[in-house]
């Protein structure tokens, strides 16, 4: 689920960003944008969708964490065997 939420965000935030420079165009010679090597900040859309992705995994990971303390908890008198199946 993670790799969708990172590939998901790269495809938007590229999206998004190339309307953006297509709305900016204003200034251009006859309408045409003209991009050197580099200049759209692919190690942005890298690191913008790689820290969502990274995000996701953290969230979950706390909620499962949480869920399975909130469950050991809940049987404070349960066998040690029982708890080990958890």
């Amino acid at each position: 689920m993670a790799i969708l939420f990172f590939f998901a965000t790269t495809f938007l935030i590229t999206a998004v960003d190339s309307k953006l420079m297509v709305i900016g165009c204003t200034a251009c010679n006859d309408g045409m944008m003209r991009l050197s090597f580099n200049q759209p900040p692919y190690d942005n859309y890298f690191m913008i969708s790689l820290a969502v992705a990274f995000l996701y995994i953290s969230i979950t990971y706390l909620l499962a964490y949480k869920r399975k303390s909130n469950k050991t908890q809940s049987a404070p008198n349960a066998p040690k065997d029982y708890l080990s199946q958890l």
